[in-house]
């Protein structure tokens, strides 16, 4: 465990460091070997204390700098530029990066608003990530987009999206790359509702006819009257222009509180 991975420092690079640059920022971890490691520990021992730091430096440092390091998956820091959609960002670099496992409403479907607004409050622009790539998934998708985990805080956005209404896809189980947080997104899955994938007819949740506003995950009838909280029963999905105002924190959800009338 202690030498699966050593990062790549000024100081390490005296050790014959290597780095990979991605196009990000930052820099790549890669393997050293048993006896790699036992080769570095005796030139290192014949060299001197600041050697035996350096060495020390690459095996424990990233078990302690960063949980998606400390489990030995390669990683990187990137500055959010922008949302593309709910599952794709362009980092200020210029690099698009594809969320690995999650599928989002596309633009011009239902649920894109709610979905793309969603991950701008998971990872707002200007903020750090960092972006984890797992051995077993394929580097760039057909579209030349970096697959990858985005963690922020030590929060995982894809597995944040998928609780609140993006559909766990494009993994082992639909002939694509198995990925390691593959069950635990599936199973995440299952436990929440999706964001819809169609806006149309009139009387089932969120239809655009007369007799119900566009947009809502049920049917509520459209402005006027101006209908509030207290007016629901529950809390009820908004995926759109939200006529009614229920959304004031803008997370997809609204009224989270309700539990009063009919609707």
């Amino acid at each position: 465990m202690f030498t699966q991975y050593f990062a790549c420092s000024p100081v390490t690079r005296t050790a014959n460091c290597s780095t990979e640059r991605t196009g990000i920022e930052e820099r790549v971890l890669r393997p050293l070997t048993a006896g790699a490691t036992m080769k570095l520990i005796q030139k290192c021992l014949g060299v001197g204390t600041v050697c035996v730091a350096a060495a020390a430096a690459a095996f424990v440092g990233p078990i302690f700098s960063h949980p998606a390091q400390a489990v030995g998956l390669p990683s990187t820091n990137g500055v959010v530029g922008h949302w593309v959609d709910g599952d794709t960002l362009e980092l200020r670099s210029g690099v698009r990066v594809r969320l690995i496992g999650v599928d989002t409403p596309e633009r011009g479907d239902c649920g894109y608003d709610a979905a793309t607004r969603v991950a701008k409050r998971l990872a707002p622009a200007g903020t750090r990530v960092t972006v984890v790539n797992p051995p077993s998934v394929d580097d760039r998708d057909r579209y030349d987009r970096l697959l990858r985990y985005v963690m922020r805080s030590g929060n995982d956005v894809g597995l944040r999206q998928i609780k609140r209404g993006a559909k766990a896809r494009y993994d082992g189980r639909d002939g694509y790359d198995r990925h390691p947080r593959q069950d635990l997104y599936r199973r995440t899955d299952r436990e929440h509702r999706d964001y819809p994938r169609s806006c149309g007819g009139g009387g089932g949740g969120g239809g655009g006819g007369g007799h119900c506003a566009p947009g809502y995950s049920r049917c509520v009838p459209p402005p006027p009257p101006d209908l509030d909280c207290v007016d629901l029963r529950a809390p009820i999905g908004v995926f759109g222009s939200d006529p009614h105002n229920f959304d004031a924190d803008g997370d997809g959800v609204g009224c989270e509180t309700a539990s009063g009338g009919g609707y």
